[in-house]
């Protein structure tokens, strides 16, 4: 890892630790963001995480959690990231002739798509995807997608996969 890399990896974890610290700072960030832009980015956010058998990212606070962290990191009162978000918005429209709120759910896949593999959103994308997923899978539900059975400090720490399940003292 190169210096640079490393000072973005511990800058993005001092963000993640502050937010998880104030949790009102991003529900006053969501209202600093337009309506349409806020709706855009937690559709985007349920197309990287949806529903299946853990809840969808929006139903964990997920898309409050990435606009703060996307506001955080920018100065400009969330202007770039309006821009980003109303650039998903043209895509769909160029692509499919509606906004990208309403087209129905293969292709703001398909949108979505273009936005994690084209390089003029990579900025954006990079941004959205690893707060989401960071914020997502830091929730206890989400933890069954990953196979990971839980907080296991109270049986001496990882859990051997051979052994009987972790249960917790007193439990």
């Amino acid at each position: 890892m190169t210096f640079l890399q490393r000072r973005a990896f511990l800058g993005a974890g001092s963000l993640a630790a502050t937010l998880a610290l104030l949790p009102g700072t991003a529900r006053a960030a969501v209202a600093s963001l337009s309506p349409n832009a806020t709706a855009i980015l937690t559709r985007v956010v349920d197309v990287l995480l949806p529903a299946d058998r853990t809840p969808a990212a929006s139903a964990l606070g997920t898309p409050q959690y990435v606009i703060a962290g996307l506001l955080a990191r920018g100065d400009d009162g969330g202007a770039a990231l309006e821009a980003g978000l109303g650039a998903i918005d043209q895509l769909a429209l160029a692509r499919f002739g509606s906004g990208f709120l309403a087209l129905d759910a293969a292709r703001q896949t398909q949108v979505v798509d273009v936005v994690a593999t084209d390089p003029a959103f990579a900025a954006l994308w990079g941004g959205i995807r690893s707060l989401a997923v960071f914020h997502y899978y830091a929730q206890p539900v989400a933890w069954l997608d990953i196979g990971l059975p839980g907080p296991s400090i109270d049986c001496g720490g990882h859990p051997d996969p051979d052994a009987e399940a972790c249960r917790p003292r007193g439990a």
